[in-house]
């Protein structure tokens, strides 16, 4: 018992470290008794906004093939249209973090951060709030004018990559 517990441990560990629930994706049941990636899968097609998010985590973070980066920024894009506050969240961090990733596609962008860290912000996020406030400093004028005018114009901007 005690070996499985340590197990558990460190799985659970390594997912909290990652940030991602990746390993989760074919076992785990999820919010609600819904627990199949077909399921969410499904719904994310439909259009729902936390089924979106989850996906998006499905696929989020860390260096392929296992992970993919891009799919996982497409799927918290649909939800982050819709106002799901941990999707805006987490877009603004892959375009503020994006550097991290080996082989990730997705350029680093410190106006896309600061735009989607204003709009998790406006959506409750104290996340959104805290990182939009440490990233605004090395942003010049004419990047916060072209943010304010993004955040503006959402949920109509640009948040996937295309490969």
């Amino acid at each position: 018992m005690k070996k499985i517990l340590s197990l558990t441990t460190i799985f659970a560990m390594s997912l909290t470290l990652s940030g991602c629930v990746e390993a989760l994706y074919d076992t785990a049941d999820f919010i609600g008794g819904i627990g199949k990636k077909e399921t969410w899968k499904t719904l994310a097609l439909e259009g729902d906004a936390e089924a979106q998010f989850k996906v998006g985590e499905l696929y989020c973070c860390g260096e392929r093939p296992k992970f993919d980066n891009v799919k996982a920024l497409y799927w918290w894009c649909q939800a982050a249209k819709q106002g799901q506050r941990d999707a805006l969240y987490n877009v603004g961090k892959m375009y503020d973090d994006a550097a991290l990733y080996k082989g990730n596609v997705i350029p680093k962008d410190d106006v896309m951060a600061y735009t989607y860290y204003s709009l998790a912000a406006e959506h409750g996020s104290p996340e959104g709030l805290k990182n939009r406030d440490e990233i605004k400093p090395i942003l010049n004028e004419d990047q916060i004018d072209e943010a304010d005018e993004l955040i503006e114009s959402w949920p109509d901007i640009k948040c996937e990559v295309i490969r």
